[in-house]
């Protein structure tokens, strides 16, 4: 008797049922995959990455996230007013 192999997994860390792609690969657990999911495990890496930042570091990390952050609303508000029913313009 063959056993089958599962196509979905429930993520560790957000409990939802996903299919394996979604999962980064792991040779040492049972199907080849890692236990939680990659969104997941991305911002797990990102909140591990924020704790060995200094303080001068976080503040320096949000300033900068903060002047993107604004350029993009700038350039966002900017297309609008250039194209304010939404129609695509390139292709003309």
């Amino acid at each position: 008797m063959t056993k089958a192999t599962p196509t979905t997994r429930r993520c560790g860390a957000c409990k939802v049922v996903k299919p394996l792609t979604d999962y980064a690969a792991d040779r040492s657990r049972p199907l080849g995959k890692m236990y939680v999911c990659k969104p997941c495990d991305k911002a797990r890496a990102a909140a591990r990455q924020d704790l060995r930042l200094t303080p001068a570091q976080l503040e320096a990390r949000f300033r900068r996230l903060a002047k993107q952050h604004a350029r993009l609303m700038v350039l966002s508000r900017l297309s609008i007013e250039a194209n304010p029913e939404g129609v695509p313009t390139h292709g003309e």
